[in-house]
């Protein structure tokens, strides 16, 4: 990974004056995103399902996850078709997925970076380090022809509108029809579809459940919101990027 330099600090106090120091110079009002790990860690800032490539066939083991996770004491599980709620759920319960878990709150990334998954202090020789990410930058970065509003995000639920023909695209259709001077009235119709963007987040879920248009996804991270199917996910305030190919 590029060295992307990174400021030590040894306190609390110290880290959240790097963070302010830092998002001062960002010119946004987008909230930052933040991530703790170990230092040591040979995989930083890199989704459990690409950092041994080959090794984990993740629609298999999702859709393992949905037939069983009724019986698996996790309370309500969603609807069978809700591929968003199945595959945060995933996730949070720890299956290797494309998903990198990031949260809006400082101190849980710190907690993270400086205990393990089993709630004991890390080794001091482990370090920790927690990032800092600018989640609407980056969605502008993976879809250069949309710029995204300040704390918006892609709904990870929302079909791709070449799927089914959306409100405004109807209104819009029925108007070119009303309309006695556009002479190729499907041709305009036909780009009246091909102008709506694609749901970038909703393409990359799709792809984790085994869609196959190869056109399908974007070559860098989509940062999207969490959906709560969990009470920890809400508590720990988290969010994610949902990755089409390894960053």
């Amino acid at each position: 990974m590029t060295d992307l330099g990174t400021t030590t600090v040894a306190s609390i106090e110290a880290l959240f004056a790097a963070v302010r120091n830092d998002y001062r110079t960002w010119n946004t009002q987008s909230f930052p995103w933040f991530r703790g790990e170990p230092l040591s860690t040979k995989t930083p800032l890199l989704p459990v399902l690409f950092r041994e490539p080959g090794k984990h066939d993740e629609n298999r083991l999702l859709q393992q996850f949905r037939m069983k996770a009724p019986s698996l004491g996790l309370g309500t599980v969603p609807p069978r078709d809700h591929t968003d709620q199945w595959l945060f759920l995933a996730r949070h319960v720890g299956l290797p997925t494309r998903l990198l878990d990031w949260t809006e709150g400082l101190l849980v990334a710190l907690l993270f970076a400086v205990y393990n998954s089993q709630g004991e202090p890390r080794e001091a020789k482990d370090g920790a380090v927690v990032w800092m990410l600018d989640p609407v930058a980056l969605n502008d970065l993976s879809t250069p022809s949309h710029r995204s509003r300040e704390n918006e995000f892609p709904l990870p639920w929302v079909n791709d509108p070449t799927d089914q023909t959306n409100r405004s695209e109807l209104l819009t259709a029925l108007a070119a029809l009303a309309d006695d001077k556009i002479e190729d009235r499907a041709g305009h119709l036909v780009g009246i579809r091909d102008s709506i963007p694609a749901n970038i987040g909703a393409a990359n879920f799709i792809r984790a459940w085994g869609g196959q248009l190869k056109d399908l996804g974007t070559n860098l991270p989509i940062a999207v919101h969490g959906t709560s199917i969990h009470p920890r996910i809400t508590a720990q305030k988290r969010s994610g990027l949902i990755s089409e190919w390894p960053v």
